[in-house]
């Protein structure tokens, strides 16, 4: 939903000619694998974690350096432009 979002409500241009693909919302997917790669360590190590946090942790993350990268100020790319 993170990756939806941000490919369709951040106000970032589009990577490539014709495509709703932005910058937060690449980095957004990078993040949820870099999450999955963190999880799956952990299971392979034996230790039982919990996935959302890592998951949806990476997502945000991912999302928030991306939109940081192109130029969104903070403020906005949380959501919090309107209370400011």
């Amino acid at each position: 939903v993170m990756v939806a979002s941000a490919a369709v409500f951040a106000p970032a241009p589009p990577l490539f000619e014709g495509s709703a693909l932005t910058l937060p919302a690449l980095t957004a997917m990078i993040g949820t694998i870099c999450g999955l790669v963190a999880l799956l360590w952990f299971v392979t190590q034996g230790r039982a974690h919990a996935g959302l946090p890592l998951l949806n942790g990476g997502a945000v993350g991912g999302y928030l350096l991306g939109a940081l990268v192109a130029g969104i100020p903070l403020v906005r790319a949380l959501g919090l432009g309107p209370y400011v």
